[in-house]
């Protein structure tokens, strides 16, 4: 068994510092996954990964502090979401959305499924209500993931003082 870390330098330093500074994660809860648990996603998703979606399992795959709780996004949970979500599209008549090649990232509640299409767009596609939001990119979506669970935190609290 590999259990050698990748040493591909980390590509998401704007991510890691974002997390960092608003207190998703502290530097030791962004935890890479390791060579083997990477080829595990892969081979769990028939052979290939996209290359945006590689890096961050190098970098951030085995965790990141809270970031995206309560959703199948890190090593393990992430490894089996790929019958799941094609079911969730099969069952909504939906399989049409997802492009040939994309690489599933991220499986909510069975009903929100996330995905990187080969051009390097992120989906976020919700049950019954199809693609709910784009990004250009995944790190971008990540970016975007991290100031909406910032600013949900600050509503909650806001209304918690009330």
């Amino acid at each position: 068994m590999n259990m050698q870390k990748n040493p591909m330098p980390p590509p998401y330093p704007d991510v890691i510092d974002l997390l960092t500074t608003t207190g998703r994660a502290r530097p030791e809860d962004i935890r890479p996954c390791t060579l083997d648990e990477i080829s595990e996603i892969r081979t769990a998703r028939g052979g290939s990964l996209h290359p945006q979606y590689e890096q961050f399992l190098a970098v951030m795959g085995g965790g990141a502090g809270i970031l995206l709780r309560g959703t199948d996004f890190f090593h393990p949970d992430v490894v089996n979401i790929g019958v799941e979500g094609i079911e969730l599209l099969t069952d909504d008549d939906a399989l049409d959305l997802l492009p040939a090649g994309s690489t599933l990232v991220g499986l909510h509640g069975g009903s929100e499924l996330y995905w990187i299409e080969p051009d390097g767009t992120v989906r976020w596609y919700k049950e019954g209500r199809g693609i709910y939001r784009s990004w250009p990119s995944f790190p971008e979506f990540l970016l975007a993931q991290i100031r909406a669970e910032v600013n949900a935190a600050a509503e909650l609290e806001r209304l918690r003082r009330r």
